[in-house]
């Protein structure tokens, strides 16, 4: 996994600063900061935390102190600039294998990476055993159903177009952009039922979920994680992503 993410990651961290990859979502964003209520002395734990950028911003406004934000990612170039960069602890590290002890952190957050880890219920279960009892757990996943067919017919379209073959420095985006569609690094397509039936066997409780619908016109109500159990959920038609607040 981790090879498959540097090459791309490497440039994208070289040239993009501050787009919609790079800590993309400022509604998300927004909903988590409030969800992790961060409190002076918690230890606060990013999986998937590439250029250190959140972690950076949550330092920048007082919510947390450097001493006590930790992140980790497979992506080598991204823990290299953060290491560089960003104020916090750094590492390289398989979030399947956390080398933290039992209940060291408050918090932990996870946003828009579970899809992308093959054994992510191994994650979930690493993450319930270095949180504190009582401690939050907050995962941004996407829930568009139509993704993968998204990412076929778009990647088929740069093939034939053979824009993944353009090395021009001029084209080298769409180089980059055609690479990452075909060879789209999303393992999983969630549904909120399932995912909040692999919380609760991973010994957390979901106390909130916050989907983000496609057409800021439709309205949507938030649903309560109850009433998801077991009515069917129109969110993961009309929402691309659902940010879900977990206890352990």
């Amino acid at each position: 996994m981790a090879t498959e993410y540097n090459s791309y990651y490497a440039w994208v961290n070289d040239k993009v600063i501050d787009t919609a990859i790079n800590y993309r979502r400022p509604f998300e964003q927004k909903f988590i900061v409030q969800a992790l209520e961060l409190k002076p002395g918690m230890k606060l734990l990013e999986v998937g935390c590439n250029k250190g950028k959140f972690l950076g911003k949550l330092i920048a406004t007082g919510l947390l102190d450097a001493h006590d934000a930790y992140g980790i990612d497979v992506n080598d170039a991204g823990i290299t600039f953060a290491k560089k960069h960003a104020k916090g602890h750094y590492d390289l590290m398989d979030a399947t294998k956390l080398a933290f002890s039992d209940g060291m952190f408050d918090r932990a957050m996870m946003v828009h990476v579970l899809e992308h880890i093959p054994e992510y219920k191994a994650t979930l279960r690493e993450l319930n055993r270095v949180l504190k009892p009582g401690g939050l757990l907050i995962i941004t996943v996407p829930l568009d159903i139509f993704r993968p067919y998204i990412f076929k017919v778009t990647g088929a379209a740069c093939r034939l177009l053979g824009l993944h073959r353009k090395k021009l420095d001029t084209r080298k985006f769409l180089h980059q952009v055609a690479h990452y569609l075909m060879n789209n690094p999303h393992v999983h397509v969630f549904r909120i039922k399932q995912l909040l039936a692999d919380f609760k066997d991973a010994g957390f409780t979901a106390i909130d979920v916050l989907p983000v619908c496609y057409v800021p016109v439709i309205p949507l109500t938030r649903p309560k994680p109850e009433n998801v159990k077991r009515l069917p959920c129109t969110h993961d038609l009309l929402s691309y992503s659902a940010t879900f607040v977990l206890r352990k």
